[in-house]
């Protein structure tokens, strides 16, 4: 928690305000669908009104809240055929990543170490959004091995709402401990090959373990909605 703190007293009032909207966002306390309206932001946050429209302007890049024509923001609603076109523009993402990362990149493999080392702490207390979180800077520092800054782009759009929908699962999982232990120990696995992978230069076996991590997202969407026989997302249960 101290460490948060020092974060966010380091971050720009924008920085901060964008921050905490994010997580509202990923931890669905803002659902998806929720219309955004600036004076109510300002009441419920106690921010100015500068700061909280030039963190609504990042979310929009970042895909977490959408602009329609005479009716505002919103935070970007997901159902079941655009939450299944994520998930195909997922894998295919880290496919890409695998196939344009540039394995001796400087610093990648300790980056990737200390980012799963923080995973590891956080799973250990199941705390999910900081594990979504962490999860993503992985993915995050594969893409920036790539170099080109649209495979990166494209990347950092996809994991932000691939966060939400993993919190989204990770909290309908977290009724069975061992179950998301195991998704944790999993996880933690296949970061472990994609190091691996990088460390040997090993590019046939690295493509196969992203392609096989990224499954592991559609698994669990899968057993989520076959476990509740339901094709509709409650989030009445999040707030």
């Amino acid at each position: 928690m101290k460490n948060n703190i020092i974060k966010m007293e380091t971050l720009s009032l924008t920085d901060r305000v964008t921050e905490i909207l994010r997580n509202k966002i990923l931890d669905l306390s803002l659902t998806p669908g929720t219309q955004l309206d600036e004076k109510m932001l300002q009441s419920q946050f106690e921010f100015g009104r500068t700061p909280i429209r030039e963190a609504l302007g990042r979310l929009v890049s970042e895909g977490l809240v959408e602009t329609r024509a005479s009716r505002g923001l919103r935070v970007t609603p997901f159902n079941l055929v655009n939450t299944l076109e994520l998930v195909d523009a997922y894998t295919l993402c880290e496919r890409m990543v695998s196939y344009n990362l540039r394995m001796l990149d400087d610093g990648l493999v300790d980056d990737l170490l200390e980012i799963d080392q923080a995973y590891l702490k956080y799973s250990h207390d199941a705390e999910l959004l900081e594990i979504t979180q962490q999860n993503a800077l992985f993915h995050a520092r594969l893409a920036l091995a790539t170099r080109n800054k649209y495979i990166i782009e494209y990347s950092t759009k996809l994991h932000n709402l691939g966060r939400r929908l993993s919190f989204y699962i990770y909290m309908e999982e977290d009724a069975l401990p061992d179950k998301l232990q195991g998704l944790f120990d999993r996880t933690r696995g296949d970061h472990s090959s994609i190091i691996r992978c990088i460390k040997d230069q090993d590019r046939e076996g690295l493509v196969a373990n992203m392609t096989d991590h990224a499954k592991l997202f559609q698994e669990r969407l899968g057993a989520l909605l076959n476990l509740e026989k339901k094709f509709e997302f409650d989030f009445s249960l999040k707030k």
